[in-house]
């Protein structure tokens, strides 16, 4: 045999090992389409639950060795056809174990981890990195293992560091190459004809290629030196080894470090029960009456009162109990004579005009013109809230009838106004089935804290948002950006706070990005409480929380506080607080990672709500968008208003404080890497005017909605989705991203047949099954097809499909795959409930344990919500793909 060159030997050793771990991957793929595995398993009487999960692990494990071992032979047979190697069968032999064993061992963690990451990052935010990394490390450990084992069967001790060193090299290198092609696949559509199992096989060719190419290099190194009789002909100069060795060690404990980093448990400072302490209502929005004619009896004439009030010389509101004691109200000062009524709940309530108000920075000013409300509760005067805002100096009159409704009167020159506050009641709420049943499942001491009430009546439903844009036949009108545009309107009808919390906040690539629209609209109210300070007595707090979402890549990756700020500055907001306007932007980062923060909210003023499954990110741009980021991911949010967004904003504040906030006093004037040094962090603190903690009911109110909050330590909105589905008497529309088992499920798309149903379901999946069931209900299931979400959709669909037919209600139960892209967490029940947010169907969604993650749903009966969803629901049902077609084993 002719001396060979370094060149040809890795040439020739890459085509073997690459071609034959294609082969086996080729070989893979068909024995679990064809579910040899489950076949086998079923086989299994179901009461041998644990002989069943034995069977599926070890033939699992010998279909995903024997695949490595397809490959290690024919690379091994390569190598021996260009290289002098001692035993040459025995050498094809040692080579199929080595790479078989590691790639079967590997195999079970390996996926948990892709689980995982996959959950957290998706390639098409055009990141590659992220997926270098991971199929790098992953590379790092198959290499460390195959080389170890080739090195042990097939070279001297003292030579077996440059096997281990080729084998680590070259697997890495085919690892990169396996992630860049994962990444171009899922963000530019590169090769998007291959069919799935192509696919495969191209990442078990990279793969191999790579590895083969390590181990080629290894062996000529050993086969040269061999040949001159232990010294190597034309050796490795010294400079260049250290090189190698030191760039190898460098990306082993760089990639080695990411990882851990990655899913390092860093637990949240979230609450076991989440009170709400909302401080009373809403006064109605004041009406001008036509003639002091029109003034309600019961503000006219007045009996004497135990209760006294009126304005001391220092210009205090000093309060005259029926005990005889006197209370002071400090702040803000009085003009003119207090208004005094007790309420139906024998609470005091005191009105009086001001010029002072105390803008959320501590700053206070004299030139207002307003009318505040104190309510004594527990012996105490609360902080004083607004109530409207007036040409001049009034002086209130204040009444309680006997429903315990306050009615409040002022004359301003020759205008009189005329407005109500009636006390929140909702102990007794006429409710349909369903929501009779979330009702008791949340109005119960877990969730609900002493003293308080649901708080589900008087809603205003306003619309459903859509990403990219609603269908063609909606009666909501398309926009540029989609949802965002609708949540950048929600934001500046504000007059007092604003609170946004989002997962996943891109980082923007030039002014279309999605941040964009909520920053623009940020600098917009900037400008307004800046132009016209008076129409904003308290000023304006914006607050923006990230969810702390693990980020995977070979370099520091900032939090997505950064990306907010860098979105604003590109909006051109030139400051983040402003003392004297009362004007404050804050942002934090969320305090825990695994578990991180999973909700979606907008909540304005403590007036209106919007739950949603959208993050910031481009994916959910219409593929035409001008970015060209676009990918038509399809989401849902629901806006409604009315009290549901206080336990909103308690939600919301749950997970803000303690958050790590970002505090920067310059955010222009300044390259980025100058203001980024001026900016530090700090504890975030959930404080608000009294303003915006009163329930606002909307004069035309006709609906009900329920918060669905969620954590680690609060699970509410489980046992809220739960008690909703096991309440359906017609029927079940499920519109969901994800549908899973429980975590350890993600190894059954290998390991066929160790989970199922009976062993394995979770809560919402046993609440379908067993309504179906006992109902004898349809139901119809639309999920995501692509691929780590596909994949897992489809154990759990799989089960579910199996345990059906076990029961003999297979014909009950439709399952399509999206024909796109879905990001949505929406079900609706009967025609006659609706549940749309931030929940998934999915392990990381359900139950107490280190990784469950912040959800926020809104569940609602509004007739025209339904409605709405229901359409869309029906459009992308009839666009979607039975199951059977993509899953031949659901066939009858």
């Amino acid at each position: 045999m002719r001396e060979n060159s370094y060149g040809r030997t890795i040439l020739t050793s890459a085509l073997g090992y690459g071609g034959g771990l294609a082969l086996g991957g080729l070989a893979l793929v068909w024995v679990l389409r064809l579910s040899f595995i489950r076949l086998a398993t079923q086989a299994v009487p179901d009461s041998q639950f644990f002989i069943r999960l034995l069977m599926g692990l070890v033939l699992g494990l010998l279909v995903v060795g024997g695949a490595g071992a397809l490959g290690g032979g024919l690379g091994g047979w390569a190598l021996t056809r260009v290289e002098q190697i001692e035993s040459p069968a025995r050498f094809i032999r040692r080579s199929a174990l080595s790479l078989g064993l590691p790639l079967a061992l590997l195999s079970l963690p390996l996926i948990f981890v892709t689980a995982v990451v996959a959950f957290q990052y998706d390639p098409a935010d055009r990141r590659p990195l992220a997926a270098i990394t991971l199929f790098t490390f992953y590379g790092l450990l198959y290499g460390l293992l195959a080389g170890l084992f080739l090195a042990i069967f097939t070279s001297k001790l003292r030579q077996s560091w440059r096997v281990v060193a080729g084998s680590v090299a070259g697997f890495m290198a085919g690892g990169a190459l396996v992630g860049l092609f994962v990444y171009w696949h899922e963000a530019h559509h590169f090769l998007n004809w291959l069919p799935d199992w192509l696919f495969v096989v191209w990442l078990f060719l990279l793969l191999g290629a790579g590895g083969g190419a390590g181990l080629g290099w290894a062996y000529h190194w050993l086969a040269a030196g061999a040949a001159t009789k232990g010294e190597r002909a034309r050796p490795m100069p010294r400079w260049l080894r250290i090189v190698v060795l030191v760039v190898v060690v460098t990306a082993v404990f760089a990639i080695t470090w990411k990882i851990i980093e990655l899913i390092r448990i860093v637990p949240a400072d979230l609450q076991t029960l989440v009170p709400i302490n909302a401080q009373g209502s809403w006064w109605a929005e004041a009406q001008p009456l036509d003639s002091v004619a029109d003034v309600p009896p019961v503000l006219a004439g007045g009996a004497a009162s135990p209760w006294q009030a009126w304005c001391s010389p220092e210009g205090q509101v000093v309060v005259q109990t029926p005990t005889g004691e006197q209370e002071t109200i400090q702040f803000p000062r009085c003009h003119g004579r207090p208004a005094l009524a007790v309420a139906g709940d024998g609470n005091g309530h005191v009105v009086w005009y001001s010029t002072e108000a105390i803008k959320t920075t501590g700053v206070v000013v004299n030139d207002q013109s307003l009318l505040y409300e104190s309510v004594r509760r527990n012996g105490v005067w609360s902080e004083a809230a607004i109530v409207a805002q007036t040409e001049a100096a009034v002086e209130p009159v204040l009444a309680a009838d006997e429903d315990g409704r306050l009615h409040l009167t002022w004359e301003e020159g020759t205008a009189v106004y005329y407005t109500t506050q009636t006390p929140y009641d909702c102990t007794d709420p006429d409710l349909n089935n369903i929501e009779q049943a979330v009702y008791e499942a949340l109005n119960q001491p877990p969730y609900l804290a002493a003293g308080e009430q649901l708080l589900i009546c008087g809603h205003r439903y306003e619309a459903l948002l859509f990403t990219p844009n609603p269908e063609e036949n909606s009666r909501f009108p398309a926009t540029p950006n989609g949802a965002f545009d609708a949540v950048a309107e929600m934001a500046l009808t504000a007059q007092y706070e604003v609170l946004f919390g989002i997962m996943q906040w891109d980082r923007p690539t030039g002014t279309d990005s999605p941040g964009s629209t909520l920053a623009d609209a940020i600098v917009t109210l900037y400008h307004r409480v800046k132009e016209n300070p008076a129409a904003y007595p308290k000023g304006m707090t914006v607050r923006i929380l990230t969810g702390n979402m693990p980020q995977l890549s070979l370099f520091p990756v900032p939090d997505h506080n950064w990306h907010v700020v860098e979105d604003l500055r590109a909006a051109g907001l030139p400051e983040l607080v402003n003392e004297e306007l009362g004007w404050r932007v804050e942002i934090a980062d969320f305090d825990g990672r695994w578990p991180h923060m999973h909700t979606k909210m907008v909540i304005v003023d403590g007036q209106t709500v919007m739950a949603a499954g959208f993050n910031y990110s481009y994916q959910h741009f219409a593929s035409d968008h001008p970015s060209g980021l676009g990918i038509d991911m399809y989401d849902l949010g629901i806006h409604i208003t009315g009290p549901v967004a206080q336990a909103a904003r308690a939600a919301y504040d749950d997970q803000w404080s303690q958050s790590d906030q970002l505090v920067c006093d310059e955010l222009v004037g300044f390259a980025e890497n100058v203001w980024r040094r001026v900016c530090v962090r700090a504890t975030a603190v959930a404080d608000h005017i009294p303003e915006v903690l009163r329930l606002y009911v909307p004069e035309d109110a006709s609906s009900h909605a329920f918060p669905m909050y969620r954590t680690e330590k609060y699970l509410a909105g489980d046992a809220a989705v739960e008690a909703a589905i096991r309440a359906a008497e017609e029927k079940i529309d499920i519109f969901q991203v994800n549908f899973s088992l429980e975590l350890l499920c993600m190894a059954a798309i290998i390991f066929q047949g160790i989970c199922d149903y009976q062993n394995n379901a979770l809560p919402f999946l046993e609440a379908i099954l067993e309504t179906v069931e006992a109902k004898q209900i349809p139901a119809r299931i639309l999920v995501e097809r692509e691929p780590m979400n596909g994949a897992e959709n489809r154990v759990a669909i799989q089960a579910l499909v199996d345990e059906l037919a076990e029961r003999g209600l297979r014909d009950l139960v439709e399952i399509r795959f999206y024909s796109g892209k879905i990001h949505n967490k929406s079900l609706s029940i009967d025609d006659a409930f609706l549940i749309v947010g931030s929940q998934n169907f999915h392990y990381s969604a359900w139950g107490s344990h280190y990784f469950s993650l912040t959800e926020f749903n809104i569940g609602a009966d509004d007739p025209q919500a339904i409605t709405d969803f229901q359409d869309t629901f029906e459009y992308r049902w009839a666009n979607s793909i039975p199951a059977e077609e993509l899953m031949p084993s659901l066939r009858p």
